[in-house]
């Protein structure tokens, strides 16, 4: 407001330029958050669309079991088309899987017999078996989504964080002062 006054008397100081890269960096800012943020719920997405169950081989039998229910250890199968639904190592001779939702690896790779395996890969091949290696909330999938909404939520500490330090180093008056005990309080605006 100042500014437009000094504009219309002709002298004083201005601060067009600083209001400008002010509202510039706050706008940079949230728009790396936006992106940040979609990049953060599509990991989540991935966690809530691993299966619900797993093809646990028993003898012959094929049997639909509760991700959770499902010890480390066991022997599952996972068809043609279907995610791997746990964390693992493969058993038969071959796997081929679309692990781009962990990687970010367009390409299929091939895993050998005993080659680890993570939960969340597609399995773009014919149908393999594996043992499981670890829980659900344990799997890769699963610390991917823990970091997504650390990730979240440590963002925006940081942002409040970055807008104090911009603010602290320009010619803005300061929401805080400082006692002689390095004690922070508001100031009086």
């Amino acid at each position: 407001m100042l500014s437009v006054w000094n504009t219309v008397k002709g002298h004083g100081d201005v601060y067009y330029d600083s209001v400008t890269m002010f509202a510039f960096l706050l706008l940079a800012a949230r728009h790396l958050d936006t992106r940040l943020k979609a990049r953060f719920d599509l990991s989540s997405a991935l966690l809530a669309a691993l299966p619900d169950t797993a093809l646990v081989e028993t003898g012959t039998d094929r049997v639909a079991t509760p991700l959770d229910a499902v010890p480390i250890g066991t022997r599952v199968w996972v068809p043609a088309g279907a995610q791997v639904p746990l964390d693992g190592h493969v058993v038969s001779d071959v796997a081929e899987l679309d692990e781009s939702a962990l990687s970010g690896e367009s390409a299929a790779v091939k895993r050998a017999a005993d080659s680890a395996i993570h939960a969340g890969a597609l399995n773009v091949g014919p149908g393999f078996a594996m043992t499981t290696s670890a829980p659900r909330a344990k799997s890769r999938m699963a610390s991917i989504a823990a970091l997504a909404a650390l990730g979240m939520t440590a963002s925006s500490t940081l942002v409040l964080l970055n807008a104090s330090r911009l603010l602290q180093s320009s010619h803005y008056p300061q929401p805080f002062d400082r006692t002689a005990r390095g004690v922070v309080t508001p100031s009086a605006l």
